[in-house]
This record gives C-alpha cells, structure tokens and sequence, in this order.
C-alpha cells in the first residue's frame, strides 16, 4: 500500500471519528439536552392546562358562590319560593352563565331541582340518570360539617364517558349565615368544542382519560402508578414525532386523584434541535471533506509527490536502461537533502558496484547465486559461458536443472540444507552434462544469511578442471603405455640378445672347418629385430611427453602430410573448424595414415578427412578410394609387429589416440578404399566458432 492509499485512509478515518464522535456527543448530550427542553416544556404546557382547567373551575366556582349564598336559593330550598325556577333558573340563566347542569338538593339530600342545558338544540333537558346517581353517590361528602361561604367542593368527573366539572356549595343566606339548607351543583360538560377551544388556547390537544377505560389500553395500564397529582409523566408512545404528557386531576369527590390529564403536541423543540444537529453534521461533514481535500491535496504536492517522484527512480535504479542517479526534488527541505543523499549514496554504491564487477566478471571461475528454489538471480561471464550450452531457456531454468544426472535435486537440496550460519561453505567435484560435452567442475557452495541468521540466498563458486581431468585421464593412459612399452620392449630385446648370445656360443664349440653361414645369418636377425625393438622404442618415447591439448584437426592434417608427397592426391576436407583434445603426437598420426595410402594404396587418386555427429559424440573418419583392406586384417593391422614396420605405426596410432579416449577402427569395404573411424568422446571435440 502507497502513501497515498494510506494518507487516505488516516484521513478517511479520522474524518470518520470525528463525525463518529460529534454524533454520539450530539446522541448523548445534544439529543438529551433537546430532550429534557422538551419535557420541561411539555411539563409547562400540561401544568398551564391544568390551570387553565383550575382557572374554569375557579369560575365555575365563583359564579355557584353568588347563587348558593342567596336567599331566594334559600328559600327554595326550604319550598318557600315557587317562583324561583321561573324567574332565575330559564335556558337564558344556562346561555349566560355557560353552564350544562343546576342540581339542587335540600338538607334531607333530596334532589329539588334538576335542569341539563342542551348546546345543540337550545332546549333544557332532563339530567341524565347517570349524572344524578354520580351526584347522589358523592351526596354524603357534601354534607360539609361547618358550612360557610368558605365552604366549597369542586372537580372532574365522567358522566356515561363524557368528561364534566363541577362546582358544590352549601345553600347559605345572603351573609351566608346558615343552617345550610342542601346543597348547589353547577357543571360544565367537556364536549369536543369545549376541548377544542380549551387546546387551541393552549396550543396542545388535550385529552381526558377516564381510568375505567384504562384497561381497553395495554401501553396506557401503567401509568396511574406513574403519577401522583403533583407530577407528571412523558411518553412517545408509536409516533416519535409527538410527545404526550400524563398528570392527574381533581375529581370531583374527596376521594383521591385518579382522572388523568393527557396533552400532546409536536416535538417541535427536538425535533428542531435534532434538526440542528443533522445540519451541525452536515457543515462538520462538508468542512472535514474540504479541509481533508485541502489537506491532502497539500499533503500530495510538498511531500507525496516529491516522495513518489524518490521511490520511482529508487525502484529505476539497477535497469540496465535507467541512469543510477534520482532526480533531485525541488525545494530547500528534508526532501531535497534527502535526494541529494541518495545520489550521493548511489554514487558510491555505484564505484562499488564497478570495483566488484570488475573483480568478479573478470575472474576465470564460475560464480552465481540462486535462491532457495533454484532461481538463479546472478551469473558472471565465466559462468554463463559455461551455462550457454545447457539445453533450456536460461531465463526459466533453475541451479537445480544444471547438476549432474548422477546427482538429484534432492540431493543438492539435503546438501545445502545442512549449512548454517556457522558453517556456510560445502565443498566438492561433480561433473555436469552440458549440450556440447562434459564438464568437470570444482565447486564451492556458500549460504548467506542475513544479520537475523535468516537465509537469503546461495552463492556458487566452481573451476572448471576439466583439462586437468583429462590430463589426469591421458597421464594414467601413458603411464600404463610406457609401462606396457618397457616390458614388451626389454623382453623383445632379452630374447634377442638370448637368442644371439646362444648361436655365438654354438660357433665356439663347432669342429674346425664346419661351415658357419647359417648362424651368420641367424645371427643378423636377432641384431635386426633389437634394432626394430629400438626403433619402436625411439617412436615410442615421445608419447606422453607433453600433456594434451585443444588441437585444430585441419591444421594438423595439413602438417601431418606436409611430410609427404601428397601432390597428386585430391583432396577432400570437411572439418568447420572442429577441434579435438589429443596427445601432441597427433600429427604423428594423420602422418601414418596418409603414408599407408600412399604405400599400399597404390590406385588411390583421392582422400577424404570429415566427421559425423552421434549420440556418444563425434565420428571423424579418413578415407581413400584405393583397393581397401580385407575383413580378416581389419584388427590386426592395428597389432604391434603385424606386416611390415607400417603395422607398428599403425599400432603407435592408436596407442597416441587411447591418450585421451579416442578409439579408431577400420571399417572400409575391400575393393573401395579403405575407411578409418576416430570416435571421440562429447567433452573432447568442440567448434570454436559456435561458442
């Protein structure tokens, strides 16, 4: 991941947290604070019903004083007054007073009058039976014990569902001088226009609640216990975007408080504040974006870019085709400075480079380094000279691809697994099939560890002995030679001077006059064959002599019959420039070949010098168009002592050959010429020119 990636997301996130965290301090502080502006306003609102309520029943209240505290109430209620309904108690009384019901009860609680005010039609009406029993039940509680104009009761209560409050006084005289004499209640019903009006006064809409019905409502059950008449209860209830408020009101018994109140209004303050909140987000959002974006567009132009402008060239560095220096950033800060120092350090990174370059190309091992899984990351010329001829793509293949047949990988791996950082270095021979022949190697095998003993790779190290090995091969060869030579030399001539020394010894002890001819000659052809043995021996003494080595096959040819007279041969040679390792008696052998055509092929008119590529590795063949050489002397003419001295040479020839491997056979057919075939082992026969 880049630093822009990760600037991003530092910004990214923190822009979140914030957020994150202004929105749960907005959840938890704000949204309470709103809240509790909500409750305490909603508590305002309810407590300025319930005076509003109080207000009417105070009203109520103080139109019932002027009308209970009159003697002609009085009077009436003793039954001294017929006229008084007539003249006081009309629908009239009812409109002006806003009253729905005037119940009259005398000291005996007997009802003596009884009138409902009917809004819709303007008639009076018959109290209801339920409104009667509710007063009658709540009758005793108004026998008040020391009645006085002081004297009053006044509250809520349900008639047949329907909300009502009502005003008692006892029925005084005008001074309010007693005995009371009943009773007065006067009412007014909380209809839907009287509630209408007594919300639109308020601003909330204002509901009674009879806890007889509480029951039909499961989320209501609980809130009676909730409440007393001096506190209140909020709730959402299933719409969060109303609040609904519970208190208790005066009933209109002395019996406990147990109507309640509801009022419900919108939660304009919360959800203004939560509102607020959102659009208070919301800038924060805005202003985070814009300032992260100023932020990182800053961020990007005086250090990101400058950085990624570093790391790119950092990365360049090391491609053949890119310069080994960094740009210099712009500017006069750390960035600069710390430009300059890589180009400083680059540069002397790069003269190191160039020193151990130098030291390890022009070295004459083979060195490399592979990783643990075989991939080779590094090769000098000696190496990839070595390497040109494995067959595969060098860019594929492995170190473990390069090793002898006779080795595994796995045993290569088991090899270097066992170095460690206390002992690095596994040593040892090994030789390698490569396309174009052999090779031996002596090689070493370094681990590199790093400061933490964690391995990072391995290094190679190997010499190519190869000549050595030959030369190891070809001395073994001549050494068996020789010795093969001084035995069969030394028992040729011991025989030869036995033989000699016994006819000397016979022509001391013939008669006299005895003719001696005979031993003469036997005798000259044991001194001849010890001069043949010499002989063999001078031709032999030279093999081995000089270690072998890399020789062109033409140009040996050439000098081997430069000895000759071969003018009036033609001559056919095919040979691209092909080289073998042979003893440096080589010449010696195209010399003998090139003799015997001219001494026993006497038709011959041409000679052919070519070669044949096999599996085992490479056929070169010398042939003529003579008369050729019988099956049954094919081998022996390569005996010691065969035929005439020639079949000695012949002898010498494979013998020289046999230094470094090469076998040679005769395998032309008699009456076409013959054939001679050199087989040479694939590490010794090359082409210089496909290097």
């Amino acid at each position: 991941m880049d630093l822009r990636a990760k600037t991003l997301i530092i910004f990214g996130a923190g822009l979140l947290l914030i957020i994150a965290g202004f929105t749960v301090y907005s959840s938890y502080v704000l949204q309470k604070s709103y809240a509790d502006i909500e409750h305490a306003e909603v508590g305002q609102e309810l407590e300025q019903v319930k005076f509003d309520i109080e207000n009417e029943l105070s009203t109520l209240d103080s139109t019932l004083l002027d009308w209970s505290s009159w003697d002609d109430t009085y009077h009436f209620a003793q039954g001294d007054n017929s006229v008084f309904i007539k003249e006081n108690l009309q629908k009239e009384t009812f409109q002006t007073l806003d009253l729905n019901f005037i119940l009259l009860f005398n000291r005996s609680g007997d009802l003596v009058y009884a009138s409902a005010y009917n809004k819709s039609t303007g008639d009076l009406e018959q109290v209801s039976p339920s409104l009667l029993n509710t007063v009658k039940e709540d009758n005793p509680l108004f026998i008040f014990d020391a009645p006085g104009r002081s004297s009053s009761v006044g509250g809520l209560f349900f008639v047949d569902s329907q909300p009502s409050i009502a005003a008692v006084r006892p029925i005084l005289k005008n001074n309010g001088d007693g005995p009371a004499e009943g009773i007065m209640v006067m009412g007014r019903n909380f209809d839907e226009n009287r509630v209408d009006k007594l919300s639109k006064s308020t601003g909330v809409t204002v509901t009674f609640i009879d806890p007889a019905t509480l029951s039909q409502t499961p989320s209501l059950r609980s809130i009676p216990g909730q409440l007393t008449s001096e506190n209140f209860t909020v709730r959402y209830l299933d719409n969060p975007d109303t609040v609904v408020a519970y208190t208790q009101l005066k009933e209109l018994s002395n019996a406990p408080a147990s109507y309640i109140l509801e009022v419900k209004e919108p939660r304009v303050i919360y959800q203004s504040g939560i509102s607020t909140i959102h659009s208070f987000l919301f800038i924060v959002l805005i202003a985070g974006l814009i300032f992260g974006i100023l932020s990182l567009i800053l961020i990007d132009r005086f250090i990101l870019s400058r950085v990624g402008t570093i790391t790119t060239d950092v990365l360049k560095i090391g491609s053949d085709k890119e310069s080994n220096r960094i740009r210099e950033v712009a500017g006069n800060d750390e960035l600069t400075q710390l430009s300059r120092a890589i180009n400083q350090m680059l540069e002397k990174i790069f003269l190191a480079q160039v020193r151990y370059q130098s030291i390890v190309e022009d070295q004459t091992e083979m060195i490399c380094r592979f990783n643990p899984d075989g991939r080779i990351t590094f090769m000098n010329s000696a190496f990839k000279r070595i390497v040109s001829g494995f067959k595969g793509d060098m860019d594929t293949v492995t170190f473990y691809d390069l090793n002898s047949p006779h080795i595994s990988r796995e045993r290569i791996e088991r090899i270097i697994k066992t170095l460690t950082p206390h002992s690095p270095i596994v040593e040892g021979e090994q030789d390698f099939a490569l396309e174009r022949g052999g090779l031996s190697i002596s090689w070493s095998i370094r681990a590199i560890f790093d400061s933490e003993e964690i391995l990072q790779e391995y290094q190679f190290v190997g010499s190519d002995i190869t000549m050595r090995k030959q030369a190891e091969t070809a001395l073994q060869q001549v050494t068996k030679k020789l010795t093969l030579l001084n035995q069969v030399t030394f028992n040729d001539i011991q025989n030869a001077v036995f033989t000699l020394n016994g006819y000397l010894t016979l022509e001391k002890i013939l008669p006299d006059g005895e003719n001696v001819d005979n031993y003469h000659d036997m005798e000259i052809e044991s001194v001849r064959k010890i001069a043949d043995s010499l002989k063999f021996a001078k031709n032999y003494q030279d093999l081995g002599v000089h270690p072998p080595e890399w020789q062109n096959v033409h140009q040996v040819f050439i000098m081997g019959i430069s000895h000759l007279d071969f003018s009036s041969m033609q001559r056919n040679i095919h040979l691209d420039d092909l080289e073998i390792y042979a003893d440096s008696l080589l010449e010696r052998v195209f010399l003998t070949l090139a003799g015997n055509v001219l001494r026993h092929a006497k038709h011959a008119t041409e000679v052919t010098l070519g070669y044949q590529i096999t599996v085992d590795g490479l056929v070169l063949f010398f042939e003529d168009n003579g008369g050729g050489i019988p099956d049954a002397n094919k081998e022996k003419i390569f005996e010691r002592g065969y035929g005439t001295q020639q079949g000695m040479e012949l002898f010498l020839v494979r013998e020289i050959l046999g230094i470094t491997g090469i076998t040679i056979r005769e395998t032309g057919r008699y009456g076409s010429g013959a054939r001679f075939e050199m087989t040479i082992p694939k590490r010794s026969y090359r082409f210089p020119g496909n290097k």
